[in-house]
């Protein structure tokens, strides 16, 4: 029997308390809903995406053949985002399936813990394993 292997991605966007807190929870929901809406253009059919709460999303793909493929894949999903509009950035805290865990829970855990060390860093980062790629 094959394993597929994916991704689960979880993205949780900087500076959104900051924005809420100044231009007001309305503004937060539009930058929400708009940038929700560019995730949901950006991905494909194949992928699955899903806001868990507040300004945290999880994406879950298909893994790419190599570690430079899928951070190339997210770099440009970033790019594709309305972030500079609202005065946001990303952070992106990976796991891979069998790799990293084999229940939800697990993979959820792991890419956690990245996307807080990728926080803690100051944020704009994707984090996969102890690897750490700034923004653009």
């Amino acid at each position: 029997m094959s394993t597929t292997e994916f991704v689960l991605v979880l993205m949780d966007f900087d500076k959104f308390k900051h924005l809420n807190d100044t231009q007001g929870h309305a503004k937060g929901d539009e930058a929400l809903c708009a940038i929700a809406h560019a995730l949901e253009k950006s991905k494909r059919p194949s992928d699955v995406l899903a806001r868990l709460g507040g300004d945290e999303f999880v994406l879950i793909f298909e893994a790419c053949a190599c570690h430079e493929g899928m951070i190339h894949r997210l770099q440009q999903l970033k790019n594709h985002l309305p972030l500079d509009t609202y005065g946001l950035d990303i952070t992106f805290g990976t796991a891979c399936y069998p790799k990293h865990g084999d229940t939800l829970e697990q993979l959820l855990a792991h890419a956690d813990l990245h996307l807080y060390h990728g926080k803690y860093r100051g944020g704009g980062e994707i984090v996969w394993g102890d690897q750490a790629h700034g923004g653009t």
